[in-house]
C-alpha cells in the first residue's frame, strides 16, 4: 500500500504493518499522545506528517517476538545469532552481546532485512514465554480463543467527522484480545497502574468504539520467569472514564483537522505545586511551619 493511503471503512485481514502505518486514520496512539500531550505531538507521529519516521521495520523486543509466534505461528521474523560464529579475528574472544565488528555486522544486516536480531538464549526466554502463555490461556476464562480468529486485522470505521484505525493482536467473533508483555510485575495492582500510565485503558476504550465484541481485554505476560500471565479488562466504571477520555481526544482531532491546526501547548504560566507527600516530608525537615498546612487543600493544584 502506497505511503499516506486513503481507504474505506471496513476489515483488512491481510493488510500489513507498513501498509497499516500509512493509513490516514486516527488511532489509539494518537488519541493517548493528545492526552497526555498535545495534538502537535500526535501530528507528528501521524501519517499526515510527511516527515514521520518509517518505523515498520525497525526491530524490536523479546515481546515483539513472543508476540510473532504467540499469535501468528511464527513468521520468519527471528533471526537467531550465535555470539559463538563471531569471535574476535585478533583474540579468539567471544563476543559478550553486540561487541565486536562481525556480530554488528551480522544484527545490522538482520535488521536491515526487517528480521529481529536475538542470541539463542533469549530465543529460549521466548519459547518458554509462550508456552506459558499457552498454559495460563487453555485453564482460563479465555479457554479456547485461538480457536477461530485471526491475529492482527486492519480494522477501519467511520467516527462523525474522523475516520479511524485499530489493529488487534487477536479478533474473533467475541473477543478483542490486546497482549502485552513487560519486564515489570502483571500482578493486578502493579499492571493496573502500569495501564493507566501507558494509555492500555485507552486503547481498549477506542477498540470497543468501532469494534463491536462482548469482551475486549488484555493478556499481560511477564518477560521473567516464570513468565506469569493474567487477563484484564475494564470495569464499568473505568470504562466509562476512559471512554469519555477517548471522546476528548476524537473531538480534539476533528477540531484540529478542521482548523488545519496542531497546537502543542499554551502560552500561560503554569505553576507546579507541591503533592501531599512533598509537603509532608518538608514540614519534617522544617522547610515549611506547618501553620495552617491542610494536606488536601494543598494537593487540590495538583494535576494528574
Amino acid at each position: 500500500m502506497n505511503s499516506n493511503a486513503e481507504v474505506l471503512a471496513g476489515i483488512y485481514p491481510d493488510m500489513s504493518m507498513a501498509g497499516y502505518l500509512a493509513v490516514r486514520a486516527f488511532s489509539s496512539g494518537m488519541a493517548h499522545r493528545i492526552l497526555t500531550q498535545s495534538p502537535a505531538h500526535a501530528w507528528v507521529d501521524s501519517p499526515w506528517n510527511p516527515n514521520r519516521k518509517d518505523e515498520s521495520s525497525k526491530a524490536a523486543n523479546i515481546g515483539t517476538i513472543a508476540h510473532d509466534v504467540l499469535l501468528e505461528g511464527g513468521t520468519g521474523l527471528l533471526e537467531c545469532i550465535d555470539p559463538n560464529d563471531y569471535p574476535s579475528k585478533s583474540t579468539g574472544y567471544i563476543p559478550d552481546g553486540w561487541t565486536n565488528k562481525d556480530i554488528r555486522a551480522a544484527r545490522d544486516a538482520a535488521i536491515a532485512e526487517g528480521k529481529i536480531p536475538l542470541f539463542p538464549c533469549d530465543i529460549d526466554a521466548v519459547i518458554e514465554m509462550v508456552e506459558s502463555a499457552k498454559a495460563y490461556i487453555a485453564t482460563s476464562e479465555l479457554a479456547g480463543v485461538f480457536d477461530t480468529g485471526a491475529p492482527e486485522q486492519t480494522v477501519v470505521w467511520q467516527d462523525g467527522a474522523t475516520l479511524c484505525k485499530a489493529r488487534p493482536d487477536w479478533l474473533n467473533a467475541d473477543v478483542c484480545l490486546h497482549l502485552k508483555t513487560t519486564k515489570r510485575s502483571v500482578c493486578p495492582p502493579a499492571f493496573e497502574r502500569m495501564a493507566i500510565n501507558m494509555g492500555y485503558d485507552v486503547s481498549l476504550a477506542f477498540y470497543a468504539r468501532g469494534i463491536d465484541r462482548e469482551r475486549h481485554l488484555i493478556l499481560a505476560l511477564e518477560q521473567e520467569p516464570p513468565y506469569a500471565c493474567k487477563l484484564f479488562g475494564l470495569s464499568s466504571a473505568q470504562a466509562d472514564i476512559s471512554a469519555r477520555k477517548v471522546e476528548r481526544a476524537i473531538n480534539t482531532w476533528a477540531a484540529c483537522m478542521k482548523a488545519g491546526k496542531f497546537p502543542a501547548y499554551d502560552g500561560s504560566v503554569h505553576y507546579i505545586e507541591p503533592t501531599n507527600w512533598q509537603m509532608e516530608r518538608a514540614l519534617q525537615d522544617g522547610d515549611i511551619d506547618g501553620l495552617g498546612y491542610d494536606p488536601d487543600i494543598a494537593g487540590e493544584g495538583v494535576q494528574a
